[in-house]
């Protein structure tokens, strides 16, 4: 390691400055990550000053996102050492560890922040993570259910501060056990019930759509949402390539603008595609000029598909009543209420819309269309004719 002079958070490094002092006064370090003949090195101050640490090969890691989650870990036990505690204070480390180490979707790691920052971060200021005991834990919660958020928040945070020590027990930061382990959630109010359009509901908004000349791409976007239980995600990452042989094999989703993979092995199942919905489609695509692939709903400009949410805002909610509009979800939701009315089976439906709850042979054989989903489909794309 080399050392240089300088100053660092407020310590002068012209004189040797002692343990004590730099105790008393440090303040969190983020640190700088770079890249330097072939290697990641970490740069960072102690009592001795400046100092640069090799991590790792670039060959090993070769994107700054790859080596981020070792470089946090490094900086955390850095500044854990400067304060003489091998116990992580709690709001930097979540912050400035823990936030930068998760691989999940933007959308998602901003409400993990969300619920960081309005029911967590005040409750948890100046103690470290081993400080937190389970009654500190069920109290938390406790808190605010008082404060009249509902049982699916409550059981969010209860998950997500779980998931904080199970990362740091996983990466060395914690050695104690989970404190939300085992704790049940305190009383607190009902979560709103999630909406689902009914058959009728469909039915009057795709008559509103419906009643423009051809087949648009608002009429073909809502068959598919309402007759097959897609996704919003799903729905914008369709291509004419995916429809193959009667069904819809779903290989993508787009989330934000990336393409992305399906969320799990299960949704990668293909669906059935009841005759009304293949009708239109012939048609859309006919009247698209017969492409044999390219995007269902090609955006204007720029080779990516078209926002869904743009869609509803420009193409359908103007059509609709005030209040009849409750998203692309409803749709899904519709589908499995709809189903579960005539009839079917919830294992059914469950593979229907592609959860995870499916028989393993389903999981690895997801190419193969189970029957009872084909037949109930069937039934219900009759339903939709008969309109």
């Amino acid at each position: 390691m080399s050392a240089s002079n300088g100053r660092a958070n407020g310590f002068t490094s012209g004189g040797r400055v002692t343990a004590e002092q730099i105790t008393k006064n440090h303040r969190h370090q983020k640190g700088n990550l770079l890249k330097r003949h072939g290697s990641w090195h970490a740069r960072y101050y102690d009592v001795d000053g400046q100092h640069s640490a090799v991590l790792a090969k670039v060959k090993d890691f070769p994107t700054k996102q790859s080596i981020l989650p070792h470089f946090n870990s490094f900086m955390a036990e850095v500044n854990q050492s400067m304060l003489g505690a091998d116990d992580p204070l709690f709001v930097p480390f979540v912050e400035d560890v823990y936030f930068p180490s998760l691989r999940l979707e933007k959308s998602t790691v901003s409400a993990y922040q969300d619920i960081w920052r309005i029911h967590i971060q005040k409750r948890v200021s100046q103690i470290t993570l081993s400080e937190f005991t389970p009654v500190d834990g069920y109290r938390l919660l406790e808190a605010v259910a008082k404060d009249g958020f509902s049982r699916n928040t409550v059981a969010h945070i209860k998950h997500f501060l779980s998931g904080i020590y199970s990362w740091a027990r996983q990466n060395g930061h914690f050695t104690s056990a989970n404190p939300m382990t085992g704790l049940k959630l305190p009383k607190s109010k009902p979560p709103k019930d999630t909406y689902a359009y009914s058959l009728d509901e469909e039915r009057a908004i795709m008559a509103a759509i419906f009643g423009e000349t051809g087949v648009s791409m608002a009429k073909v976007a809502v068959a598919v949402a309402s007759w097959t239980g897609l996704d919003m995600g799903e729905l914008e990452g369709l291509r004419w390539e995916d429809f193959k042989n009667g069904d819809l094999y779903v290989t993508r989703k787009i989330w934000e603008g990336n393409i992305k993979l399906p969320k799990t092995e299960q949704r990668k199942a293909p669906v059935p595609v009841i005759a009304p919905l293949a009708k239109l489609i012939a048609e859309y695509r006919e009247q698209c000029g017969s492409p044999a692939e390219g995007w269902l709903f090609p955006a204007s400009r720029g080779d990516m598909p078209t926002r869904m949410v743009n869609l509803a805002r420009r193409h359908i909610i103007p059509k609709l009543p005030k209040g009849a509009w409750h998203g692309w979800h409803a749709f899904r939701r519709g589908l499995a209420t709809n189903l579960r009315a005539m009839g079917v089976p919830d294992d059914v439906i469950q593979r229907m819309l592609r959860h995870g709850d499916i028989t393993t042979a389903q999981r690895f054989y997801s190419k193969t269309l189970d029957t009872t989903v084909r037949t109930a489909m069937e039934k219900f794309g009759q339903s939709v004719a008969a309109w």
